[in-house]
């Protein structure tokens, strides 16, 4: 269960989010720190870099202890498999979330263009792909127990990366 909650915490992954350099500088705007990684897409391996890292970032804690995390800024992800396939998108946002230290859970709030980082089951649960960029306002709870809710998403402009790769 400890593992489904830190895959519903990888989108602090997806905006690169390294809170505790934000938090050291007292809530100030402080660029994005976004470090390589690898994700699933069924069973194909995708690399994850970042080519365009313009993106700052502002956190700050509540007095019920919730932390806000605005994002902002240029940033493009590029998205590669070991056969070559690859794709390069723009998902600079922005970003206003929430992450209650608590529950574990973080609520992903954004507007404009962003990715989205499933769980196998997570993709089964919601019926949306692994791996995904999606356009407009976007808001999904990702639960401190694994699971995810999705409260707003427009599915019309949802890109499945998997699929766009040649995943299986």
């Amino acid at each position: 269960m400890k593992r489904l909650a830190l895959w519903g915490l990888a989108a602090l992954v997806i905006v690169g989010v390294v809170a505790g350099a934000a938090f050291a500088r007292g809530g100030e705007w402080v660029p994005v720190v976004a470090t390589p990684f690898d994700t699933p897409c069924g069973n194909t391996a995708v690399h994850v870099s970042f080519p365009v890292n313009k993106e700052f970032e502002w956190d700050t804690v509540l007095p019920d202890g919730t932390v806000l995390i605005k994002i902002t800024g240029s940033f493009r992800q590029t998205f590669a498999t070991d056969a070559g396939a690859s794709v390069t998108v723009n998902v600079s946002g922005p970003v206003k979330s929430m992450f209650d230290p608590a529950s574990g859970s973080f609520d992903f709030i954004a507007t404009g263009q962003n990715s989205l980082f499933l769980t196998a089951d997570q993709a089964t649960a919601t019926g949306l792909p692994q791996v995904l960029v999606v356009s407009g306002p976007l808001d999904i709870l990702f639960r401190g127990d694994g699971t995810v809710q999705v409260n707003r998403i427009n599915r019309n402009t949802i890109t499945d990366l998997c699929k766009a790769l040649g995943a299986s």
